[in-house]
């Protein structure tokens, strides 16, 4: 059984420690997860059962619609009060495509731009469909033509509007996914050190989303977003963040 610690060699972060029982739980709930595919379901509070519109949801964006009552639940909660399988659900949708940057997006702008996001996947699948194309090769294909919409979502994600995130709702963010982080395997990491990256540059701190980024790159050197993010996140500043 793993424990933490999830240190880089410089010690700019540490991911809190992890009870090795509780580490156990969190990876017999996520394993249920995956033994379970393709059906999907997760647990959220009443109240956000209340606030959500069920019969809205997209058609090809079911995935997202689950996350956004998800992780309003987690927050409802201080980091170390999650139940194991609150845990192994953040961070099994967390290693779905695109889920990572809406938790970020979500935890900074609220559950509307979580919503949002789910309309413009939704919306980007639904052309792939028509193109005969996974979401993966359209995205692909439009990248490949520096064709990729930037929608009002897009620009946010690179902070290319003076719209201010929620700097406690950022803070108490940040606290839950490095508590998930740490009572997961190592190999689970990466979305949710991204998701984290992303929302230490969102508060103008470069050095310390590098650290996270580094990390999430030792892990798993190939993964995708871990190289995207590197280079927004050591290319651009928010334009939120006043200059100094």
């Amino acid at each position: 059984m793993f424990t933490t610690s999830g240190a880089t060699p410089d010690g700019i972060f540490h991911l809190p420690a992890a009870d090795e029982t509780v580490s156990g739980e969190v990876m017999d709930q996520f394993l249920r997860m995956v033994g379970a595919l393709p059906m999907l379901g997760v647990t959220v509070s009443m109240r956000q059962v209340a606030a959500f519109d069920l019969d809205g949801v997209p058609r090809h964006a079911e995935a997202f619609a689950l996350m956004i009552p998800l992780l309003e639940s987690c927050l409802e909660y201080e980091p170390e009060a999650l139940s194991p399988k609150l845990v192994a659900q953040v961070a099994f949708m967390a290693t779905l495509p695109a889920i990572p940057e809406t938790i970020a997006l979500q935890i900074a702008f609220g559950r509307g731009a979580g919503e949002e996001q789910m309309r413009e996947i939704a919306r980007l699948i639904a052309r792939a469909t028509q193109r005969g194309l996974s979401a993966d090769e359209y995205i692909a294909e439009l990248a490949a033509a520096a064709a990729i919409p930037r929608g009002k979502i897009i620009r946010l994600f690179h902070g290319e509007t003076r719209r201010t995130p929620d700097g406690p709702r950022m803070t108490q963010g940040i606290a839950l996914l490095r508590r998930i982080a740490s009572l997961v395997a190592p190999p689970l990491r990466p979305p949710l050190l991204c998701t984290i990256a992303w929302l230490q540059w969102a508060r103008g701190k470069r050095a310390i989303a590098m650290a996270y980024l580094a990390e999430a790159s030792r892990i798993e050197p190939e993964h995708i977003l871990t190289f995207g993010l590197s280079w927004l996140v050591s290319t651009k500043t928010p334009a939120w963040i006043a200059p100094s």
